[in-house]
């Protein structure tokens, strides 16, 4: 079922109850409570931002305390939201919370933007295999009449299996600030979880090894054979000029073809290569449309991607190719609020852990042969 299906069905749901709720002529205080939740959930006669808020804020305060099993009756009949164990795994956050922390990410790392890479948001963590084909030679044929007709070639299909690795992040906050100044606490929460669980899981969405972490597009992608080194500040020589050329056409066309295919770097990479110029000293990163781009195709700045550096010394990396073949797999964020554990209660605070599950790859169907990701060494 797909996540368009799921909210419609949850609308539906929604519906149904506020309409059984609404033709009740003697209904409790709590009844009461529960059908002015659902109509700010349907926006029904309230603006869109303020029922976020709302749904949020009624979320947020009945969020049980760690140790405790029940599950708030918040989102009582929801299909969207799955309780889980508390003390496990928390409970999981809205969808427009869950949607804000996804954007806040994207906006933080590329590679955890669902425009520029394969990004799926799962409702559970249950492994899931991610199939590709090799589209770099498949070509149909012409089929003749009154022949007998030979199996076609079928193209290299590959999958992989991708879990949900968990990645935590703790936030504290007073009671008295929840109580108090609850729009500045969900935005500051909304920001802080989306800030660092692109830190922390976009370095993994790098270079992770895939074995018991994510594994990073640099580990999945070819090495295209060029390198470059960051001793040239001036115009681009040949050699250089050449090695982003060489680095573009060892990606097959198809993959060059795709909306997704662009160049991904680090910020001080970027910084540098905007002091470059080409072989008519022009500067080697164009902008069209209002979109920075080396030979028509994006730049992309990545935090996660590694920079050269002397000491310690680390090759820089420029990675080149069709994005959506990595992809990424998340769950939707859980949060679990504390109030009892050791410095919280004598400080009146209250944790909020944060949990989430990621995993990733690079899908290659032909291993190596026609990589649809490559990319480039910086050296001294």
């Amino acid at each position: 079922m797909t996540v368009t299906h799921t909210a419609l069905l949850e609308l539906r749901n929604d519906s149904d109850e506020a309409a059984r709720l609404s033709i009740q002529t003697n209904r409790s205080a709590a009844e009461s409570a529960r059908l002015t939740f659902l109509l700010r959930k349907m926006n029904v006669g309230t603006p869109s931002s303020t029922a976020t808020r709302e749904i949020v804020r009624l979320w947020l305060n009945n969020i049980p305390k760690a140790g405790e099993s029940r599950a708030t009756d918040v989102f009582a009949g929801s299909q969207e939201i799955v309780y889980s164990t508390g003390p496990a795994g928390g409970y999981l956050v809205p969808n427009e919370f869950q949607e804000e922390i996804i954007l806040g990410m994207a906006q933080f790392d590329p590679l955890l933007d669902k425009n520029l890479v394969n990004l799926d948001v799962t409702p559970d963590a249950r492994p899931k295999t991610y199939p590709a084909w090799d589209l770099s030679t498949i070509a149909a044929t012409i089929v003749s009449e009154g022949q007998q007709q030979s199996p076609g070639v079928v193209p290299t299909t590959s999958g992989h299996l991708l879990n949900g690795i968990i990645f935590k992040q703790s936030l504290s906050a007073s009671i008295e600030f929840e109580q108090d100044s609850f729009s500045s606490a969900y935005s500051l929460m909304r920001l802080a979880y989306s800030v660092a669980f692109a830190r922390g899981v976009g370095v993994y969405l790098a270079t992770g090894s895939g074995s018991g972490v994510p594994q990073g597009i640099l580990t999945g992608a070819a090495n295209s054979g060029v390198t470059l080194s960051q001793t040239i500040t001036s115009d681009v020589s040949a050699t250089a000029n050449d090695a982003f050329q060489k680095a573009y056409f060892s990606v097959n066309r198809v993959y060059r073809a795709s909306p997704k295919c662009a160049w991904v770097l680090s910020d001080s990479t970027y910084m540098w290569l905007r002091s470059l110029t080409d072989k008519q000293a022009r500067p080697l990163i164009e902008i069209r449309n209002d979109t920075e781009t080396i030979m028509g195709k994006p730049v992309l700045i990545s935090p996660s991607i590694p920079s050269y550096n002397a000491s310690p010394s680390v090759t820089g990396k420029i990675v080149f190719g069709d994005l959506s073949h990595f992809t990424v797999r998340c769950t939707p964020l859980s949060i679990q609020r504390a109030t009892e554990l050791p410095g919280m209660a004598e400080a009146a605070q209250a944790l909020y852990i944060g949990r989430m599950r990621v995993d990733s790859s690079l899908i290659d169907p032909t291993s190596g042969v026609f990589p649809p990701v490559c990319y480039i060494n910086i050296t001294p």
